[in-house]
């Protein structure tokens, strides 16, 4: 059971999309109480909404204003609304998305807390670049956290939890991404999230950022047929594997999955960089796995991307191991 007061607003199952804060500095302790406070305003307000007592000046108020600003602002980043390395002013912010200065300014500072932007003086803001190093890092991150995890937390998985499993498989089937994006995405976020929310608030928190910023990345990923066709068949597989409460195959199915998300999306956008993180991080969460070595599989997801690795002219593209940088 999740702690009361830590993810009240993204551990409803009657809501469709997670609306918890997230939180990357996990240390910094006095911004997480700040937030849990401004949760649990944000929960008061929704349930006394018609409450004549509440002012419209109350700290409620400003609380839920603040968290409806944190809400769009990011997911406009997420969704490339603003080109990364882009700058954009507060006073831009606040007037598109038609509030205050305050509670858009307070939301800035969170989201910088995730390294989505930077602030600058001035009232600048940053949106920061995308890069395969990043990627690398990110879906390593993913890896070694979410593979953990999932060797816990899918022994508790109820039957209710493999229905919303299966609703969320069935949303996103109906949903073509390159039209639908929204609603598939949704339901893809909340398919991986099912299967680690008896981890643990904090566990949670940081495997949800994680993947909502992978989101930035996976657009280029959907773009590809027959990779979406591919991963279609990974999450009918990593379900079936839930349904038997087979920890370590979802470990090792999930650990595939992200690995091949990553090295595709690679391949795509700078074919010369080397994702080492990614590599070592799926070798690991491979190991003990039966039928095969930890170094076999690595060569296989190495071996899938290959094709999109080469020019035109049919050769292979050269790529340096170990480096974890431009060739």
């Amino acid at each position: 059971m999740e702690p009361q007061g830590v993810v009240l607003l993204g551990s409803s199952r009657q809501n469709s999309r997670p609306k918890s804060i997230q939180i990357v500095d996990l240390l910094a302790q006095r911004e997480y109480i700040n937030l849990i406070i401004l949760e649990k305003e944000f929960t008061l307000m929704s349930d006394n909404y018609d409450d004549k007592s509440v002012s419209v000046g109350s700290p409620q108020v400003a609380s839920n204003r603040m968290l409806g600003a944190y809400s769009q602002l990011k997911e406009a980043i997420l969704q490339g609304a603003f080109t990364p390395g882009s700058r954009v002013s507060q006073v831009m912010i606040a007037e598109q998305l038609g509030l205050s200065r305050t509670p858009v300014r307070e939301a800035l500072r969170l989201i910088e807390k995730e390294g989505l932007i930077s602030c600058e003086r001035g009232r600048q803001v940053v949106i920061s670049n995308t890069s395969m190093a990043d990627l690398d890092e990110l879906y390593a991150l993913r890896i070694k956290l979410d593979t953990t995890t999932v060797r816990m937390s899918v022994l508790h998985l109820t039957d209710e939890d493999i229905t919303e499993m299966e609703d969320c498989l069935a949303i996103m089937g109906a949903n073509d991404p390159s039209e639908n994006y929204l609603e598939f995405d949704e339901a893809h976020r909340q398919f991986h999230m099912i299967a680690i929310q008896s981890a643990g608030a904090r566990h949670i928190q940081y495997s949800t950022q994680l993947n909502e910023h992978a989101e930035r990345y996976r657009r280029i990923y959907i773009g590809q047929t027959s990779s979406y066709d591919r991963s279609r068949f990974e999450h009918e597989a990593i379900l079936a594997a839930c349904r038997k409460r087979d920890a370590e195959s979802v470990a090792w199915l999930l650990a595939e999955h992200y690995a091949r998300i990553a090295l595709i999306i690679t391949a795509q956008v700078e074919p010369q960089f080397e994702p080492r993180l990614v590599r070592s991080a799926v070798a690991i969460a491979l190991e003990g796995r039966p039928g095969s070595t930890c170094e076999h599989n690595v060569e296989m997801q190495a071996a899938e991307v290959d094709i999109l690795r080469r020019p035109k002219g049919g050769s292979t593209s050269a790529v340096k191991t170990g480096k974890g940088s431009k060739s």
